[in-house]
């Protein structure tokens, strides 16, 4: 890199000064570990949900770190496309780099690494990091769709194959770097989706658009993973009802002809009967109880999802 390219990391927060790991709050543990980072080229916004605990005073301790707060709660992809156009206006960025407020970075070079990667051709519009447990242990390295259609994680060790970056089909939202080149050709987040699937639809978006999204293994992201809906969990039929919308919504724009209908049946119907944890294998399906409730709230997804779709989309 000739120019050191300027990176505009948000970090999207929903009362991370009153959540804790190991008795630090994750917000605290998040924005000590980026300050650590040897690429010294950043700006640093906690983009905050409307937070009800000290986040704001917490974030005020670190003074290279600006906080911006939304007037009412909003969910994860406005509340980073609102960041996201602050950040462009006041400091039009090379990269804007999303993560959440439960990641902790041990690599001090992870950003140099990483835009070492993105840096290498026009056409790479994404840099997905490697992501471990707490443990060391692999949590995911990006998405792929199973059968074309079903978002699945994958959890192969590419280092295993001597690969420290391949292609893939879609970026993990927890930790994602994105070429500005790619919010000038296909904008923000869809705020259509409802806490869930924001990072699929965005990379098969940039995917359409000609960019090709990368995964790279030579860092060390801690990826606390759900520690804000754990803390905050919204009851299980409001959280099926949201999830039913967000896939039928996904299947339907994204889909046409006889692909739509077997990502509604998929990733929507066979939900009603199933419960899908997010990895393969018979070990993360289980049988649902009131399967009739279930699929009656599903049908009623579909069609608002259509519904949804059918008014954005130009006549």
């Amino acid at each position: 890199m000739l120019k050191k390219p300027l990176v505009v990391i948000i970090v999207t927060n929903y009362n991370g000064a009153s959540i804790t790991f190991k008795g630090k709050p994750i917000l605290q543990l998040c924005l000590k570990s980026i300050i650590k980072s040897s690429y010294k080229k950043i700006k640093i916004i906690v983009a905050d949900d409307k937070s009800f605990d000290k986040s704001k005073q917490l974030a005020n301790n670190f003074r290279t770190v600006e906080f911006i707060v939304n007037k009412k709660k909003r969910g994860f992809a406005t509340n980073n496309n609102n960041a996201i156009k602050y950040a462009i206006k006041k400091y039009n960025p090379d990269y804007i780099l999303l993560l959440n407020n439960d990641i902790i970075i041990k690599d001090r070079y992870w950003l140099n690494k990483l835009l070492k990667i993105a840096e290498k051709d026009n056409k790479i519009g994404i840099v997905s990091p490697k992501t471990i447990y707490p443990d060391g242990t692999l949590q995911y390295n990006g998405i792929y769709l199973k059968y074309g259609v079903m978002p699945r994680i994958r959890v192969w060790e590419s280092q295993k194959r001597n690969k420290e970056s391949e292609e893939i089909e879609i970026a993990g939202g927890a930790a994602m770097l994105i070429k500005r080149s790619v919010i000038n050709k296909i904008g923000l987040l869809d705020e259509n989706f409802i806490m869930g699937l924001e990072d699929v639809d965005y990379s098969l978006r940039a995917r359409e658009a000609g960019f090709n999204i990368i995964y790279y293994s030579e860092t060390n992201i801690v990826h606390l993973e759900h520690y804000t809906t754990n803390h905050f969990p919204k009851k299980d039929a409001v959280k099926f009802k949201e999830e039913q919308f967000n896939y039928a919504y996904f299947s339907i724009k994204h889909f046409h002809n006889f692909k739509r209908f077997k990502s509604i049946f998929l990733n929507v119907i066979l939900r009603s009967f199933f419960e899908i944890g997010p990895n393969s294998g018979i070990k993360n399906v289980k049988l649902r109880h009131n399967i009739l409730f279930n699929l009656n709230i599903s049908i009623k997804e579909i069609s608002n999802a259509y519904k949804k779709y059918r008014s954005l989309k130009p006549r």
